[in-house]
């Protein structure tokens, strides 16, 4: 009986389904997720399983991710997969990463019970969108359209 073919290595698969950009970073060209991040399906020991690439990519270049550690990207790219472009970091450094890079969602304004009348009432007495009257409060439109419904 013949050998099947040799199964490729998680890091011959990346290296085949990525492009290196101008800026340096390895592309994932691969199968996305609904987050924007790269997507590898891999044998490992218990059956298939979908891992993360950028993840996979620091193990291949590094070693094992020590539990409750994330891997961050340099370059902000969800897709890039270059191991010189990720680090490790924590769940604090991730939300300090994101918020110096200018990424942090705007906190929700703390709205009081008379700001919520009042965007009430403008909703159903002013001939404004709602997107004005979020922006004048300093709320996002989603918020504005929550507090309507409720």
């Amino acid at each position: 009986m013949r050998p099947g073919p040799k199964r490729r290595s998680a890091a011959e698969r990346i290296a085949a389904l990525s492009a290196v950009s101008e800026s340096g970073c390895l592309l994932w060209r691969g199968h996305k997720g609904n987050t924007g991040y790269g997507l590898i399906s891999l044998r490992e020991p218990g059956g298939q399983r979908t891992r993360l690439v950028h993840r996979v990519a620091w193990e291949n270049a590094n070693g094992p991710i020590p539990e409750g550690m994330y891997v961050l990207h340099r370059c902000d790219t969800k897709l890039c997969c270059n191991p010189a472009h990720l680090f490790l970091g924590t769940h604090v450094d991730n939300m300090a990463d994101m918020a110096a890079k200018g990424r942090a969602q705007r906190v929700r304004k703390k709205l009081t019970d008379r700001d919520v009348e009042l965007i009430r009432f403008a909703a159903e007495t002013l001939p404004v969108s709602k997107r004005a009257i979020a922006r004048a409060f300093g709320i996002s439109q989603g918020y504005c359209l929550r507090l309507l419904a409720g």
